[in-house]
Parts: structure tokens; C-alpha cells; sequence
């Protein structure tokens, strides 16, 4: 798996949003389900304790996309 620069991440996400017609909302509800995804396979998060950490800029709509899907699963 190739993990992508902040500068390369930005360039893709204005990519789509421009040149692809995707909404900025998508790919942040797109972000923060595949995150959920995976803690699911690997923890199973109902019943569980848990907190999101997000950075400043476009990740805290991809951690709140995350937050309300884990609370939803029982979290």
C-alpha cells in the first residue's frame, strides 16, 4: 500500500472534487466509513470505550464521520 504525502493527498481530494464532480461531504463520509471498516474487521467496536483524535483541517469531518459511525455501532 502506497501512503500518500499531505500535499499528494490534498492534490487527489481537489481532483475529485473539481475535475470528478465528487462532493467534499462524500469523501469524508467515504473516509471516515472505510476507517470505521477497518476497525470493525480488527476490533469489533460495540461495547467498547473509544475516542477519535482528529488533526486540524479537512480530517476532523473525516473523524467525525468516524465518531458517528462507531457510536452507531454500539460504542
Amino acid at each position: 500500500m502506497k501512503i500518500a504525502s499531505a500535499d499528494e493527498m490534498r492534490f487527489m481530494d481537489c481532483y475529485a472534487i473539481e475535475k470528478l464532480g465528487i462532493t467534499e461531504e462524500l469523501l469524508m463520509e467515504n473516509a471516515g466509513l472505510a476507517a470505521f471498516n477497518v476497525l470493525q474487521k480488527k476490533i469489533s467496536v460495540r461495547g467498547k470505550k473509544m475516542v477519535v483524535f482528529c488533526g486540524s483541517g479537512n480530517n476532523g469531518g473525516d473523524g467525525l464521520v468516524l465518531a458517528r459511525l462507531i457510536h452507531s455501532a454500539g460504542a
